[in-house]
């Protein structure tokens, strides 16, 4: 479904409505900056993917284009390609998503449990401890 504006798209559930956010930032629209922001902000496992039709057009949001899932340049765009680029970029998002849980998780038992919990490198210098009971020096 297409949208006329981002109000609109502010407006539903992102989550539950779609997996992926295509915008097209190949007309002179103006909201496209604070899209790729609202969208790219929001931890969800909904993907945000540009179009383009060039790289100068990219340049225009080099500020914010680590909020962007994928750019697709529409010149260059193989017949059957865009459906592949979307399923790939919900996967890896998916799968971020999901070591950023087990991240949060990982920290939030490392810093709760009584027992002393940490890690070393290579060199056996620490380079995470939990708070309760590991060594003070690292």
């Amino acid at each position: 479904m297409a949208f006329s504006s981002l109000s609109k798209v502010k407006a539903i559930d992102l989550p539950s409505y779609c997996h992926a956010v295509i915008l097209d930032s190949r007309g002179d629209e103006g909201y496209e900056a604070e899209a790729i922001e609202w969208v790219g902000e929001i931890q969800c496992p909904v993907v945000l993917i540009c179009l383009c039709n060039d790289f100068s057009q990219v340049l225009n949001y080099k500020d914010r284009l680590q909020l962007v899932d994928d750019i697709v340049m529409i010149d260059a765009l193989q017949p059957g390609e865009l459906p592949v680029r979307i399923t790939r970029a919900i996967e890896n998002r998916r799968a971020d998503l999901g070591r950023r849980q087990d991240q949060e998780l990982l920290t939030t038992l490392l810093h709760n449990v009584p027992d002393s919990i940490y890690f070393k490198d290579r060199d056996c210098c620490f380079i995470e401890r939990g708070r309760v009971g590991a060594p003070t020096s690292l």
